[in-house]
């Protein structure tokens, strides 16, 4: 279940909303499961979006660790397999 909320670059919260820029307005991630991730605005919030359509915020943007950047998101994503 981890693998489906890990997308194999380093992305900042400037990076994701440049990419939404460049997408009017939506931007498309791929996670290292291979499942895509949304991202959108709604008011001031990050919303990314599985391809079932729940929605997960994100809270706490850019905590820098060595091995990525990690955001924090109001819920968890459970891949359709795992239902």
């Amino acid at each position: 279940m981890l693998s489906y909320h890990i997308i194999a670059d380093k992305l900042s919260a400037s990076t994701i909303l440049k990419a939404m820029c460049r997408g009017n307005g939506i931007a498309k991630f791929t996670t290292i499961q291979g499942e895509k991730i949304t991202a959108t605005m709604r008011g001031i919030d990050i919303v990314l979006t599985d391809k079932s359509g729940n929605s997960a915020i994100i809270v706490t943007a850019d905590s820098n660790q060595s091995n990525g950047i990690i955001h924090e998101i109001d819920t968890v994503f459970v891949p359709e397999k795992m239902l």
